[in-house]
């Protein structure tokens, strides 16, 4: 036995001796349980969900009725745990832990892990903790509990005990996930007209299964119509457009009171063998705001307008956003809803026409979700489904390697990113590079051999955006992507390229594979210089479509400004010719335009942008009558777009991490910046769930002044940046700055930004400038 192992002995031996030793006396006031224990992600493991509605029968008893009766269950052989170090003293880190793992109640109520104990570990992980020793056994309960040490308390506290469940099969390969549920709800207002019709309004648009209770006074027949849309008269609009959804029934009745689920029609396209189906134990369901009944007998009286809504159990106080504009936080509101609504079938699809997971829908939805909802299990499963299903869009498929970062960076779970490191690989496309160093799907290096490297059945297309068709904002054709010239060389393709290559080498790193990670650094850095040499008109002072092309669209110059490939000495005549082109994409462009404009000091800008009352803007689709976002800005744009589309949820991520400014800069939040961005705003606070916990800002201006709260979670740090707060004190120098009362002087990093340091807790900082 060498040294070092003989010396992490006796380390271990006397945290044990400390953690077991120490006596009671330490108040419980200054050191909480852990709590927001996750396993495998998922929080709702303890019961059942029968017929989509949560119960509170537990999980410890086997139910074999599956149709019926659901659970969160835990699929693989290896979950991953997590937990939140719950203290409020500033500066508290997780020193060490104790997991344990037990097949009955009595034993972890005693602490005993007659399954799995994982000794004292000497770590400050508490997320993403794989034991890989623990032994599971299919369709079996289990309890477990983890013991906590700070740098605060050295003897820690248990956390409760939490149940699980495993299903009947397991498999490293497979994802856990929640069930869907039902909510059911009752119509919000309800207006008679003549002729016996009578309107409800269920206040929002929803997935959800529709249903009656009616008094008849003998047998008869009534027409019920369901849609999205009224008329101007206040009908519901059969014929309302695009895929805008409406549709009729027949329902028959019975003398007496009676309550009339309507048993929905499944629609062709969004059923066929390509689509996600909804779970037997849900069945279909439909989107719909508005029920109308027509009696034209005026023999029956609708005692309740009800309807099921269907989606994923996502916790709505997860996260919050207000400010100092009442439109800013309508959107907001906008935004987090649709990503509820729009969850119904479990994973991110592109909206009800079709009901298929995008690489891109996937993006903007997995991004929103994290931020509205810290929820995760839906993005890894939606991953997974599309590196085995992927799209057709070049632009899409090179996004896979960012959807694996994203999923890393938010969970600390590096299972992903080792099992499918080689299949990541291929998804930079890097088979397609041609002899000028860019990447190409037109020079015919789109082989059979690539194509099943991808799980491509078909060659890939570049898409730029979406649609390609109809008038755009500057151009009388070319739809959403501003006259964009598609040539064989694509400037956005080889954007997307650069970022995959970025993003692959931290997912080599985090997969242990330090030689390639060191290797994908490099080849993105030089090919930031190919791409610049390729695409950068100096001339114009301003990215072009395609090499030798002289047609600079929007998208030639927001890709490079928001994937990190923009130079210093170009982002500022970029960023303005960015904004000389407005909003000329699509509402998926929009998450990247903004982006743009955020870290190219235009966030006033950007504000305007998501807060406009103009046509393309989401001000429009709520005025349009939409509740949930739109497949586009407007139907003027994309004629046959659909009322229920969440790739149009930008704002619900913009708005926490550029205006708030939260973004993790090390896995699960461990280690996060705030740089908050309020532009000419006077205020804007809220709180985003991380794995790590809650994590709280609120920002105020005044003159000269700026205060800001914020709460920085148990066992995190945090670097706070106050140089692009807001417009007004742009450039201003900092002449007082006070945390807690007590003067502080901020750190200068590389770039010249200007840092504090925070340490976990709640802290009031104050900043003064000249």
């Amino acid at each position: 036995m060498n040294i070092t192992t003989r010396l992490s002995i006796i380390a271990r031996h006397l945290l044990i001796t400390v953690l077991t030793a120490l006596p009671l006396t330490i108040s419980a006031a200054l050191h909480r349980a852990p709590f927001g224990l996750r396993v495998d992600f998922m929080r709702a493991t303890d019961y059942y969900v029968r017929d989509g509605f949560p119960t509170r029968l537990s999980v410890a008893t086997a139910e074999s009725d599956t149709l019926r009766y659901r659970a969160a269950w835990v699929r693989t052989l290896h979950p991953s745990f997590a937990w939140v170090v719950q203290d409020d003293r500033p500066g508290c880190m997780q020193e060490a832990f104790r997991l344990i793992v037990a097949d009955n109640a009595g034993d972890a109520a005693h602490c005993c892990g007659n399954v799995y104990d994982s000794g004292v570990v000497v770590s400050g992980v508490s997320t993403g903790y794989i034991p890989e020793a623990l032994r599971l056994e299919p369709d079996k309960a289990y309890y477990w509990r983890v013991l906590v040490r700070t740098n605060k308390d050295r003897k820690g506290r248990w956390s409760k005990a939490r149940l699980f469940r495993t299903y009947f099969t397991l498999d490293d390969n497979a994802t856990s996930y929640e069930p869907l549920v039902r909510t059911r709800q009752r119509a919000a207002t309800v207006m008679k007209y003549a002729g016996g019709r009578v309107v409800a309004d269920f206040g929002r648009d929803a997935f959800a299964q529709p249903m009656l209770e009616v008094s008849a006074a003998e047998k008869g027949r009534i027409s019920v119509v369901i849609g999205e849309k009224l008329t101007p008269e206040g009908y519901v609009d059969t014929k309302p457009g695009g895929t805008i959804r409406a549709a009729r029934y027949e329902l028959d009745v019975e003398r007496g009171r009676h309550l009339y689920p309507i048993a929905l029609r499944p629609d062709k396209r969004n059923t066929g063998p390509d689509a996600v189906l909804m779970p037997r134990s849900i069945g279909e369901v439909t989107p719909f705001r508005y029920c109308e009944v027509v009696d034209t007998a005026g023999r029956t009286t609708v005692r309740a307008f009800l309807r099921d809504m269907v989606s994923y159990q996502f916790d709505d106080e997860a996260s919050r956003f207000s400010s100092s504009n009442d439109t800013l936080d309508a959107v907001f509101d906008l935004c987090k809803y649709s990503l509820r609504a729009t969850s119904f079938p479990g994973l991110f699809v592109d909206g009800d026409r079709e009901r298929i997971p995008y690489e891109a829908d996937a993006l903007i939805s997995m991004l929103g979700t994290y931020d509205c909802f810290g929820e995760y299990c839906m993005a890894r499963r939606t991953l997974l489904h599309l590196l085995s299903h992927p799209t057709w869009p070049t632009e899409w498929n090179l996004q896979t390697v960012s959807l694996a970062l994203s999923d890393y960076y938010h969970t600390a779970d590096t299972r992903l990113a080792r099992r499918d490191l080689k299949f990541l690989e291929a998804h930079t496309l890097s088979a397609l590079t041609t002899a000028s160093s860019l990447i190409s799907t037109r020079t015919g290096l789109q082989t059979p051999d690539f194509l099943r490297s991808i799980n491509m059945k078909s060659p890939l297309k570049d898409i730029t955006d979406w649609p390609d068709y109809g008038a755009g904002l500057n151009e009388p054709k070319g739809g959403e992507r501003d006259g964009f010239v598609m040539a064989d060389y694509n400037a956005v393709v080889n954007a997307w390229h650069y970022r995959a290559l970025s993003d692959m080498a931290v997912l080599e790193g985090a997969a242990g594979m330090s030689d390639k990670a060191a290797l994908y650094a490099r080849r993105a850095a030089a090919f930031r210089d190919v791409y610049d040499s390729a695409f950068y008109d100096k001339a114009l002072g301003r990215y072009v479509d395609a090499p030798l092309s002289d047609h600079s669209s929007a998208h030639a110059n927001f890709y490079p400004l928001a994937l990190g490939l923009c130079l210093p000495a170009h982002r500022a005549a970029v960023a303005r010719y960015v904004l000389s082109r407005g909003m000329a994409c699509s509402v998926f462009g929009a998450q990247f335009l903004l982006d743009a404009l955020f870290l190219s000091g235009h966030a006033a800008e950007a504000i305007d942008m998501i807060k406009s009352s103009a046509r393309r803007s989401w001000m429009n689709m709520m005025r349009t009558g939409a509740t949930i976002t739109m497949e586009d800005w407007d139907a003027q744009f994309k004629p046959n777009l659909d009322w229920n589309h969440a790739w149009a949820t930008a704002p619900a991520n913009l708005l926490m991490r550029r205006v708030l400014g939260i973004t993790p800069t090390a896995p699960a939040f461990s280690a996060f910046a705030i740089t908050p961005r309020l532009g000419a705003l006077s205020h804007a606070g809220g709180w985003v769930t991380t794995m790590s916990g809650r994590i709280s800002v609120s920002v105020s201006v005044s003159n000269r002044r700026v205060e800001a709260d914020i709460t920085v979670p148990a066992n995190t740090k945090a670097l706070l940046n106050v140089d692009e707060i807001t417009n007004s004190l742009s450039g201003a120098a900092l002449q007082c700055a006070t945390m807690d009362g007590e003067r502080i002087t901020p750190a200068t990093d590389a770039d010249g930004r200007r840092n504090f340091s925070c340490v976990s807790g709640r802290h009031k900082i104050v900043c003064t400038f000249r």
